[in-house]
């Protein structure tokens, strides 16, 4: 994905959390905030048009062409995103950590205290 957005970031809104994420060739960072400046595109979703998305229960490209996923940039930018998109998703499905986040996210947000491990 970084080697598609290399030096760009992208503003993500979903639900009422904003973040910002930049890669720098080599390693994607996120921020939190809204801000645009640096950025190539702002996606605006919701956790439920995800889970949607991850389900199989709809395409990116319906969760588009309805709205329930909002993507503003230059055409060329929404490729490179694309295709960056595609290089993480791939990746993803191979990391030994990728289901327990999955999990996580289909869980939904947790309270603070619950986020919390015991100390062994």
């Amino acid at each position: 994905m970084c080697a598609e957005l290399s030096g760009d970031g992208v503003a993500i809104r979903v639900d009422d959390e904003s973040v910002v994420v930049a890669c720098n060739g080599f390693e994607m960072r996120v921020r939190k905030g809204n801000a645009r400046t640096g950025t190539i595109a702002e996606i605006r979703t919701s956790r439920q048009a995800i889970l949607r998305v991850l389900d199989g229960k709809m395409t990116l490209a319906d969760a588009v062409l309805t709205d329930a996923v909002r993507a503003q940039a230059s055409l060329e930018a929404l490729v490179r995103l694309n295709r960056g998109l595609a290089m993480y998703v791939h990746g993803a499905v191979r990391a030994p950590s990728f289901p327990e986040l999955l999990e996580r996210f289909q869980m939904g947000p947790q309270p603070l205290r619950a986020q919390r491990r015991p100390k062994p």
